[in-house]
């Protein structure tokens, strides 16, 4: 089934239920018709495109991507944790 935007509030017949503007509601293409007539119904949704799916080779590469980013992470931590062991010394011996 279809879907649409609605663009005037109505009342479900088959519910008995408002339907607020803005909603979206599923008609076939009889519902439709009457709908359209009654001009309460407004564009189609179009559904949205499923990503496809990840072969597994990609998921290994991007995990192999993924650990050597954390590994130069843990490398620029450890520069840094010298580094500011070095400005630490520094600070006492001037004292």
């Amino acid at each position: 089934m279809k879907q649409f935007i609605v663009k005037n509030q109505f009342e479900d017949v088959t519910s008995g239920e408002l339907v607020a503007v803005g909603s979206i509601i599923e008609a076939d293409a009889e519902r439709e018709i009457l709908l359209r007539a009654a001009d309460v119904i407004g564009k189609e949704v179009q559904p949205v495109a499923k990503e496809p799916e990840k072969k597994e080779a990609d998921s290994k590469e991007a995990e192999a991507a993924e650990k050597v980013g954390d590994e130069a992470g843990a490398d620029d931590e450890t520069a840094q944790d010298k580094s500011a062991a070095k400005r630490v010394k520094a600070s006492k011996d001037e004292k």
